[in-house]
């Protein structure tokens, strides 16, 4: 099941923040699947097959200089491309993110939605978002959104999902491993019950975040990353 929208007013994301966008300016697309178990690990390698099919759809298009935020996030870290001048105080500018819900209308059937929300055509961006979110269209020119659309599901279908269908979940760990711009990086996690502040070091087998924190290493499944400026 594959469904794809024109433009929303109440998208949600991760930590429940919305997401609205303007008709014609990004790709929003939900795709379901039947899943044999409900495990948060398929969630997240669902959600990575995904994004590394993004990743490669935007590659086709010669874009270069676009990377994965782990857990989620598409983005333009600063100085990655000759065409972006801007700056974040983040480091970085968001190009959309991913989300996957796991969802149960017959408790012997689950199912888990994966959504894509990837910013393409915007033109300028509201100065109120311009520090923090990106469009691809700011360094290839306007984007044939069907086309991209197709690119990303026919990688996803072809290459990624299959290596997990497969039971071969650890080879898509080094692609991803290779696209993710936190790994190396000081990040702070924002986690329900506390804050670590460390080096990430590596994405485990399941898409967890190992995170190196005074020599101690701790494996992240969740929470809110920022990446920090170096010391």
């Amino acid at each position: 099941m594959i469904l794809v929208a024109d433009h929303q007013t109440a998208g949600r994301g991760r930590l429940d923040r919305t997401w609205d966008a303007p008709p014609g300016s990004s790709i929003l697309m939900t795709i379901g699947f039947p899943v044999a178990e409900v495990d948060a690990a398929v969630r997240t390698l669902l959600t990575m097959c995904l994004s590394l099919a993004v990743i490669d759809a935007i590659e086709s298009l010669g874009i270069e200089g676009v990377s994965l935020k782990w857990p989620n996030d598409v983005v333009l870290v600063d100085g990655n491309h000759d065409a972006d001048a801007s700056t974040s105080p983040l480091g970085y500018r968001k190009f959309g993110g991913l989300l996957a819900e796991l969802v149960q209308w017959d408790p012997t059937d689950p199912f888990v939605l994966v959504g894509l929300g990837l910013n393409i055509n915007w033109g300028v961006m509201p100065e109120e978002l311009r520090e923090r979110a990106a469009s691809l269209d700011e360094l290839a020119g306007p984007i044939d959104r069907w086309d991209l659309i197709t690119r990303i599901v026919t990688g996803f279908d072809i290459r990624w999902l299959p290596l997990l269908e497969a039971g071969e979940p650890a080879s898509l760990i080094g692609p991803y491993s290779n696209h993710c711009s936190t790994l190396g990086e000081r990040v702070r996690i924002e986690m329900s019950n506390e804050t670590l502040i460390g080096t990430a070091t590596e994405v485990t087998d399941t898409g967890a975040l190992i995170v190196d924190s005074g020599g101690e290493r701790h494996t992240i499944t969740a929470g809110d990353l920022i990446h920090l400026r170096p010391e």
